[in-house]
């Protein structure tokens, strides 16, 4: 992997360009971009559409992270480099019937090891993204994925393209690959417990056998046009995610009745160890359900989370100790993390100079990705507040 990063006062097209281009053996580029400015963006990749000829996946980010720290507004390209095969192709996602999705994109990955993949979806469209690929990994159980949704407003592109509301696959094969999840939460002390009672793959609509919209607000202590009023503005762009964990802790004076507590997220068990998120996006009254950013089958146990910026930090130095072998890494990490809660950018980057190899670490609205061998549809691909590890080998 070899690493190039522009800053938004020193971005130069031409330079990314002769830079991929020089890469010895380059098979494929991956641009992670977080400028903040759309017609800046936008000319950026048209300009690698009519000039780049070798293959390109880009996506938008809220900010990366490599050897040489953390940026925001900018261009972070990581160049895959090495004798293995690669590919590029991006499918148009139906939403109301991403079976269609699936059945064109499962013939394209026989015989690839690992699929690289990122998605112009918003966090509401997650869980279609993890109907989609549970189906996926469920029918190639040995395929290795890795990526995430992109940040808003969401977009991927490749070398013929932009595109909203497509999945872009980069599947590869010849090469020697190692995964993990991790996750910086844990269960709070109160050991209070609820349970997701009836659900189907898209939607809750009963917790601990009560409708879900008044149990949810109930164990909240939280209205449902506040819950989607702060989901509205916090997931239609990066930066005005920021305020939502002040209004947060302003819910105690604007909740009309009830104890006046805090909301902190709930969340699952991801592994014995670790903890993943159950993000709540959207309260449906009429109706009656709750959308999240993952399927959570009927039976999951749900508790309250916490966590500190010393255990934020601390997975993040699991990476140095767990891939100390590896040639180069790709970090995907939950947005969450650094703007739903306190977050020590400083002691990230201390950490990350631990790692001695390249790596791209990128904030992304949805982390995709799972353990191998698949088990099964209830083993979900898509997370919440995790960090996604994959590291290169060479054979």
């Amino acid at each position: 992997m070899q690493l190039l990063v522009q800053r938004r006062d020193e971005l130069d097209v031409d330079k990314v360009i002769e830079f991929i281009e020089n890469c010895e053996n380059a098979k494929v580029a991956l641009v992670h971009a977080s400028l903040k400015d759309d017609f800046v963006l936008l000319d950026f990749f048209e300009s690698l559409i009519q000039n780049l000829t070798t293959s390109f996946a880009g996506v938008r980010v809220s900010g990366s992270a490599t050897p040489k720290g953390y940026v925001e507004n900018a261009i972070v390209v990581a160049v895959l480099c090495g004798d293995f095969d690669v590919d590029i192709f991006h499918e148009k996602i139906n939403f109301n019937e991403p079976i269609e999705t699936i059945e064109q994109i499962t013939p394209k990955l026989n015989g690839w090891s690992l699929c690289l993949t990122y998605s112009a979806t918003t966090c509401q469209q997650n869980v279609i993204m993890d109907f989609i690929l549970r189906r996926i990994n469920n029918i190639h159980p040995n395929l290795q994925i890795l990526g995430g949704a992109s940040s808003p407003p969401a977009f991927v592109a490749t070398n013929d393209g932009m595109y909203d509301n497509h999945i872009l696959c980069i599947p590869l094969k010849k090469i020697k690959t190692k995964f993990e999840i991790d996750s910086g939460f844990r269960f709070c002390k109160d050991n209070e417990k609820f349970m997701i009672t009836k659900c189907n793959e898209i939607n809750v609509f009963e917790i601990n056998g009560k409708n879900a919209v008044d149990e949810y607000c109930k164990i909240q202590h939280i209205r449902p046009y506040f819950q989607n009023m702060l989901m509205k503005y916090a997931l239609t762009k990066a930066d005005i995610a920021r305020i939502i964990k002040y209004l947060f802790k302003a819910n105690a004076l604007l909740y009309e009745s009830g104890p006046r507590v805090g909301v902190t997220i709930l969340g699952t068990y991801l592994t014995e160890d670790s903890v993943e998120l159950f993000f709540v996006l959207e309260l449906e009254e009429e109706k009656n359900y709750l959308l999240t950013q993952s399927y959570k089958p009927e039976g999951t146990e749900l508790r309250r989370t916490e966590t500190t910026k010393k255990d934020q930090i601390i997975t993040y130095n699991n990476i140095h100790k767990r891939f100390s072998d590896a040639d180069s890494l790709l970090v995907i990490c939950c947005v969450a993390l650094p703007l739903f809660f306190e977050f020590d950018f400083k002691s990230l980057e201390d950490t990350l100079k631990k790692i001695r190899c390249p790596f791209l670490l990128s904030f992304m609205f949805g982390e995709f990705g799972a353990n191998l061998p698949y088990t099964g549809l209830e083993q979900n691909v898509v997370h919440g507040g995790v960090v996604k590890t994959l590291a290169f080998k060479q054979e």
